[in-house]
């Protein structure tokens, strides 16, 4: 008689236990609707019981919260993008009615800034992770973008060539990276190809290290005038070089009738 009791104890037992489990696994799931339920006995399975119910209130609490600060975050990478989008539209708007074609190189050099740091809030917002974005897809549609807008000839071509590890950056790195892939292909559709010779334009990114990279981006123009050097007067590559400063880069610029080279060495 005793021996069943035992017996019996044990499978209630084991049937409370199973009914914890099955709560602990529903919580590690985010569904946090269900409680472990709670005997008279005040044993062991009872305490187990009540500690994994306040432990699931404390993680409904928290995931609450954090769901509610990702809603901030995404809400604030879509402001941005939208706002950077209304200053895009009003440079395109006045670049109408400017005269004179430095003027509009300039309005079109400050609209292509503009486009590529609203693509980075862009591929954010719709990202499942707020803080970083897929450098290679975020790349390749910048690249691509700025041919559409510089309304290129088909003879000058396109080379991406993307071999790398880790393919997610942060936003700090993303940011200042994107501006200046931006800065020198925009410099080499505007001006290397102006004799209107065949063309072609490589950008390379590769591991040189576990989070050490290297930037490569030429072209095979007709490349800078002698005396022209990254310390040169001139803002574009002034702000190539504060840009790579900012990513504790380093960058070495090659140039000359056979076309222009910026290779740039940086850690993620």
């Amino acid at each position: 008689m005793v021996e069943k009791v035992f017996v019996r104890m044990e499978k209630e037992a084991k049937i409370r236990l199973k009914k914890v489990l099955k709560v602990i696994m529903d919580y590690a799931a985010y569904n946090f609707g269900n409680r472990a339920a709670i005997g008279k006995d005040h044993d062991i399975l009872d305490a187990l019981a009540a500690g994994i119910n306040m432990l699931g209130e404390e993680l409904r609490d928290s995931t609450i919260s954090l769901k509610e600060k990702e809603a901030l975050v995404k809400e604030a990478h879509h402001r941005v993008k939208n706002n950077l989008q209304i200053v895009s539209s009003l440079l395109s708007l006045q670049a109408n009615f400017v005269k004179g074609r430095d003027a509009r190189e300039k309005f079109q050099e400050s609209l292509d800034r503009v486009r590529s740091m609203a693509l980075i809030h862009e591929m954010l917002y719709i990202s499942k992770n707020l803080a970083e974005v897929n450098f290679r897809e975020y790349l390749e549609t910048l690249v691509k973008s700025l041919f559409t807008s510089h309304q290129l000839r088909e003879n000058i071509q396109l080379k991406i060539d993307i071999e790398i590890q880790q393919e997610n950056f942060d936003i700090d790195t993303a940011i200042p990276c994107g501006l200046i892939v931006n800065e020198i292909i925009s410099n080499s559709l505007k001006h290397a190809f102006s004799n209107k010779q065949q063309g072609l334009v490589s950008l390379e990114l590769k591991n040189i290290h576990e989070k050490k990279y290297l930037l490569s981006i030429s072209d095979n123009g007709s490349g800078f005038p002698k005396n022209v050097h990254l310390d040169s007067d001139f803002f574009g590559l002034q702000l190539i070089q504060t840009l790579v400063e900012q990513i504790h880069g380093i960058i070495q610029f090659e140039t000359g009738k056979k076309g222009t080279k910026y290779s740039i060495v940086f850690k993620l």
